[in-house]
């Protein structure tokens, strides 16, 4: 309790290091039609590095799932976290933006809307046929896979059968979310007591 400390008598070293962090910031706005309408966001998440933080700027009725598919890759191999800031509307494909974000944030009075796919094809009878069918099959692969534990497998079918639409506001979404992680959390447990136990 006695003991004498003289600081100056002490090796103390301070080292100061710097890290810089970047904040980048891109708007989907309206409808996605052409590549050029998300080009700032594509840009964006490949320059952004570890550390760095990526915003975009939700508000947005869907568009084409070319134009989509091209997004939704760039986020997914963003080196950096991408948070979305959902106003407005974010329907249709617009959806899964909101989905495959690592944040977000969402207006009290946002309007979502999710439903399936529209598309359309032309040409020759057997090539309009044979390019609608795979079409088909494409987006129907896509709507399960990517609002998989968002909604049910039945849900989901209805969408494309029956052409239903499901619109909701942010408790709903809110609570479909937090029900899809903890279902994925549960596969991911089941999955890593799998690995265990065959080691």
């Amino acid at each position: 309790l006695g003991a004498d400390i003289n600081h100056n008598s002490l090796p103390y070293s301070v080292r100061v290091t710097q890290s810089i962090k970047h904040h980048y910031s891109a708007n989907i706005w309206d409808t996605l039609e052409n590549l050029s309408d998300v080009e700032e966001a594509l840009f964006a998440m490949e320059l952004a590095e570890e550390g760095d933080e990526v915003t975009l700027n939700l508000n947005c009725n869907g568009g084409s799932m070319y134009v989509g598919d091209a997004l939704l890759m760039a986020m997914r191999n963003c080196k950096a976290n991408v948070h979305v800031v959902a106003t407005g509307v974010v329907a249709s494909f617009a959806t899964f933006i909101l989905l495959n974000a690592d944040s977000f944030e969402i207006s009290p009075y946002i309007e979502i809307l999710c439903h399936s796919a529209s598309f359309g094809s032309a040409g020759k009878m057997a090539d309009t046929k044979e390019h609608v069918d795979f079409v088909f099959n494409q987006c129907k692969k896509f709507l399960h896979e990517e609002y998989k534990h968002f909604f049910t497998e039945d849900e989901i079918d209805d969408m494309i059968e029956n052409k239903r639409e499901v619109y909701m506001d942010i408790d709903e979404f809110i609570t479909r979310y937090e029900q899809r992680n903890e279902v994925y959390m549960q596969e991911q447990m089941e999955h890593l007591d799998g690995e265990l136990q065959e080691d």
